[in-house]
């Protein structure tokens, strides 16, 4: 029986290969778009738009169950350690849900309390 961390690895190696795939396959997707008609590629090599959004919502997916390996990862650390990752996860969790214009303000009401921090240090 693997351990979480090393179950995690696989995952990580599979993602890396699938990542390969997509960005292969968006890459051919887009170049095609712009360089060439429809009507001049083989159907063997036409991918529509309708399954170009089915990838992305699998490779959504796939993201998703990412974000929930490391979640498990750092909120098994021992201790203390362990719940200041589980806070650090609920913490990225809200900023992602967030629309973008209240992220950015988050982020940079973040970078003030850093930069707080480092002028205190500092002194």
């Amino acid at each position: 029986m693997f351990c979480i961390s090393q179950q995690y690895v696989q995952f990580t190696e599979n993602l890396r290969l699938r990542r390969r795939s997509f960005d292969q396959l968006k890459s051919r997707i887009e170049q095609r778009s712009t360089s060439v008609s429809s009507d001049d590629a083989s159907p063997s090599e036409c991918i529509t738009s309708e399954q170009l959004a089915y990838v992305k919502s699998r490779w959504s997916g796939v993201c998703d169950r990412r974000r929930l390996w490391l979640r498990k990862l750092d909120s098994d650390l021992p201790g203390l350690l362990g719940q200041i990752g589980d806070w650090l996860c609920r913490a990225e969790d809200q900023l992602r849900a967030m629309p973008g214009d209240e992220c950015d303000s988050a982020g940079n009401a973040v970078n003030r309390v850093q930069q707080q921090l480092a002028d205190i240090s500092v002194r």
